[in-house]
């Protein structure tokens, strides 16, 4: 089978959280990032991009928490979260919640810069 026949490639503006594939699977979400907030938009040459996918039988965090317990690690941290969950009305529980169901261990939501002592 050859790659252009299983998916479609195509530019992507996201200058909020846009959807820009979906099948009976997946749902995929993409959002423009700036690692550089300080730094005009117009003056960056490139753009990066968050993805976040959806699938409609299972969870993401989920699947981290499964893989986290049976790593036997002792913390978890969740990092580069789409929606972030430092908007309104998306708060980090959410996202500790799906990894508990499976890991006991400390989870932590990182943040930009943060630093976690050892």
């Amino acid at each position: 089978m050859r790659p252009e026949t299983l998916f479609a490639g195509h530019d992507v503006s996201a200058p909020s959280e846009t959807e820009v594939f979906r099948d009976d699977r997946v749902a995929v979400k993409a959002i423009e990032n700036f690692h550089f907030p300080e730094r005009p938009k117009e003056k960056m040459m490139y753009r990066s991009f968050a993805y976040r996918f959806n699938m409609s039988d299972r969870s993401i965090t989920e699947d981290v928490g499964r893989m986290a317990a049976e790593a036997k690690v002792k913390t978890v941290v969740l990092n580069h979260l789409l929606p972030g969950s430092n908007q309104p009305g998306i708060g980090d529980d959410a996202y500790i919640h799906d990894v508990k169901k499976f890991f006991a261990g400390e989870v932590i939501v990182g943040r930009d810069q943060m630093r976690i002592p050892r």
